[in-house]
């Protein structure tokens, strides 16, 4: 799955002309911000924010009326429980670019997960299987780093 993702972000950086460069060393990237549009009213805001945050990510709400700034990378996440006694938990995660001011579907999709998780059967409307399911989809996303060139200056 590493290796989809190393391949799935190459072509993505030749075909859409992004300011991402995947470095193979480490599986991370470099991004001129690492800036994150991130929506706090989602259901568990805090732990994708937190899990965002961990991956080197800057999160920020988004502008007034769901604006954006143009090269702007944005969060978009939906989560569906599904069944009638114990409700598997299906989450899928986009990060995209933004190409204008307000997010559309057309906008390039740097790195998408989706995972759906069944166990552990603990209560009936399936929080822990959510947020376990929320771990699974990190793990493969590569780690952001400031791609601004840093001047050092001898004193």
């Amino acid at each position: 799955m590493k290796y989809l993702a190393l391949i799935a972000l190459y072509s993505f950086n030749s075909f859409a002309e992004v300011n991402v460069v995947l470095n193979e060393g480490d599986y991370s990237f470099n991004h001129p911000t690492c800036l994150i549009r991130f929506d706090s009213k989602l259901e568990f805001a805090d732990k994708l924010e937190k899990k965002l945050k961990e991956k080197g990510f800057k999160t920020d709400a988004y502008l007034p009326e769901g604006k954006l700034n143009p090269e702007d990378m944005y969060f978009h996440f939906t989560l569906n429980r599904v069944g009638f006694i114990y409700k598997e938990c299906q989450l899928e995660f986009k990060i995209q670019e933004a190409k204008s001011v307000k997010p559309v579907s057309s906008d390039p999709v740097f790195f998408s997960a989706k995972t759906t998780r069944s166990l552990p059967r603990v209560t009936f409307s399936g929080d822990e299987r959510c947020t376990r399911g929320i771990d699974d989809l990190f793990v493969e996303l590569p780690n952001c780093r400031s791609g601004r060139a840093f001047i050092k200056t001898n004193k």
